[in-house]
């Protein structure tokens, strides 16, 4: 008798301090069966499509690989797996890049090029060697930017000071006025009557001869503050 309640007791405790199961990891997806949501490399688009395969690789686990994070291991197993994992990313690379690209790649490369090397060569044929496509596109960027594409103004604001930063960085300098009068283009309808109102400013600025343009930070302040703002009575 005593046996059988020392033996249900054992059981009870098993229970009750029962270790708590381990926390499942979350699966990423297989990247070879993974379905790609982006747009290949054209030679115009290095901005948008290197932000893209950022964001995909990120979900994916393999970014961080990518950028050479990960060194090839000593032990012969690990070191298989590791040039496995590269020949995988250098096939996803594949569906994102345009064949010429691709064919360039594995011809200068080689075979046996890891999938970082892939990507150092594009980085330095994109941004290195010749900042020529990237000032294009910057300049595609700034003509194409809506401030409807933001969550506000101020975010409108930054994202195209910013695009004018780079640009000034890659040697290409614009002015106060170039910056406000692309600034207020891309501004959507609803920001009509402020738009006509400081462009009437800008001419009134012109036509008495002044020439100390506003900073496009104190245009954004204005459009913010403006009583024809739309975000002032939302």
């Amino acid at each position: 008798m005593r046996k059988n309640v020392k033996k249900q007791l054992q059981y009870a405790l098993k229970k009750v301090f029962k270790a708590p199961a381990k926390p499942v990891a979350p699966i990423a997806p297989n990247i070879l069966t993974y379905e790609i949501k982006m747009e290949p490399l054209d030679g115009e688009n290095w901005l948008t499509w290197i932000d893209d395969l950022e964001t995909e690789l990120c979900w994916l686990g393999e970014w961080s690989f990518l950028l050479g994070s990960c060194p090839c291991p000593d032990d012969e197993a690990e070191a298989k797996a590791w040039q496995e994992r590269h020949v995988r990313l250098k096939g996803f690379l594949s569906k994102v890049l345009d064949r010429h690209t691709r064919n360039d790649l594995r011809k200068s490369l080689g075979p046996n090029a890891t999938a970082t090397a892939w990507y150092e060569s594009l980085k330095r044929s994109y941004v290195d060697s010749s900042p020529l496509p990237l000032t294009l596109e910057y300049h595609r960027l700034l003509m194409n930017m809506r401030s409807a594409d933001y969550k506000s103004i101020r975010l409108y604001g930054m994202a195209m000071n910013k695009a004018f930063d780079e640009l000034q960085k890659l040697g290409h300098e614009h002015d106060n006025l170039f910056r406000v009068i692309t600034f207020l283009n891309g501004l959507s309808p609803e920001w009509r009557m402020f738009q006509s109102n400081y462009r009437y400013e800008l001419y009134r600025i012109e036509n008495h001869g002044r020439t100390r343009w506003p900073s496009l930070q104190t245009v954004v302040l204005d459009a913010q503050r403006s009583p024809y703002s739309p975000e002032r009575h939302h």
